[in-house]
């Protein structure tokens, strides 16, 4: 070992040794260092945050599904069940979905029912899961986004009141549809 460093063939192998130990401490150092911008060069800095796209309209009042009269009756004192159309469309869903469609109606309205009338099959068939909380309804549904569905549902409810001749409702503001969406 002693006569080691004598050897012409040893310091030549020493320098490039030490030059590429050299070299690769500081290409090491470079890319930590400037990591975080390499990085932002080479990907895009946000990430695209999946839509719910999901649309609850409301179809109105009418005494058929798919009328085309006009379904927004205005003043009317209520003596029979009303009958509210609504359609949910989640087809374009991006994400598996935990689905609550919320229905708020007037607390002057009673015996609340709901029925799926997508399809003539269904129709008027009490097949649909839903609760009923302080005149609010709630249909919880687990959408997979790939089977995303477009469905129709009509809501019978009654006047309390049907004696009081003094009251007029509008139809439109008795009910009020919406939802809520929750990423699976």
């Amino acid at each position: 070992m002693k006569y080691l460093m004598y050897s012409k063939k040893f310091k030549q192998n020493l320098v490039k040794w030490l030059c590429m130990y050299c070299g690769i401490v500081c290409l090491f150092t470079i890319i930590v260092t400037y990591s975080r911008y390499i990085t932002e060069l080479t990907s895009q800095e946000g990430a695209r945050v999946a839509k719910f796209n999901v649309y609850v309209t409301y179809n109105g009042v009418c005494s058929q599904i798919d009328s085309n009269e006009d379904c927004n009756y205005g003043s009317l004192r209520p003596i029979d069940s009303l009958s509210y159309y609504f359609t949910v469309d989640t087809r374009q869903l991006e994400v598996n979905t935990t689905l609550v469609t919320n229905i708020l109606i007037n607390e002057d309205f009673e015996n609340y029912r709901l029925y799926d009338v997508t399809s003539v099959e269904k129709l008027y068939v009490e097949n649909i899961d839903y609760s009923v909380t302080n005149n609010t309804i709630s249909i919880v549904e687990d959408v997979n986004a790939l089977n995303g569905y477009l469905r129709k549902y009509k809501l019978t409810v009654d006047y309390k009141n049907k004696d009081n001749y003094n009251q007029n409702y509008y139809y439109n503001d008795d009910v009020i549809f919406g939802y809520s969406a929750i990423q699976k």
